[in-house]
């Protein structure tokens, strides 16, 4: 199965070598590009991706705003947070919004590709009738 990936980051270099990265692995596919928030939300209700790669910091509404928007419409995409500056405050408000990882950028050309298949992986788990990750954590 090949996971379907939105990437969402205000700059063009960035996500041009997050594609790059994440199309080397022949199981995974970019199937759309965000420079904004807003748009992130838009192009994740129209193309259903599995994974959304999120950057905090972008134009018009971040990457924490859209996160939780992706959750209050009940989008299916698991969310992977990048972040040039990731501090326990900022984590904590993304595990809150609903992302189930976070990558900081500095780290993101070792981390990201096994964080987008961890995502892909428990989401597809819960479409198979598993608990949510978010349950399974609270339960703990």
């Amino acid at each position: 199965m090949t996971i379907r990936v939105l990437l969402a980051d205000d700059t063009k270099t960035m996500r041009d070598g997050l594609r790059a990265l994440l199309e080397s692995d022949a199981g995974v596919a970019v199937v759309g590009e965000a420079a904004s928030g807003t748009e992130a939300v838009r192009l994740t209700r129209e193309l259903a991706p599995d994974v959304v790669v999120m950057d905090i910091r972008m134009p018009d509404m971040d990457g924490v705003q859209a996160t939780r928007q992706l959750k209050a419409v009940g989008a299916s995409a698991r969310v992977v947070a990048i972040t040039a500056a990731l501090d326990e405050t900022l984590a904590e408000r993304l595990r809150e919004a609903g992302a189930v990882g976070i990558v900081p950028k500095e780290e993101v050309f070792e981390k990201l590709l096994p964080a987008v298949r961890e995502a892909a992986a428990a989401n597809i788990r819960d479409s198979l009738g598993g608990a949510p990750a978010q349950k399974r954590r609270a339960k703990r």
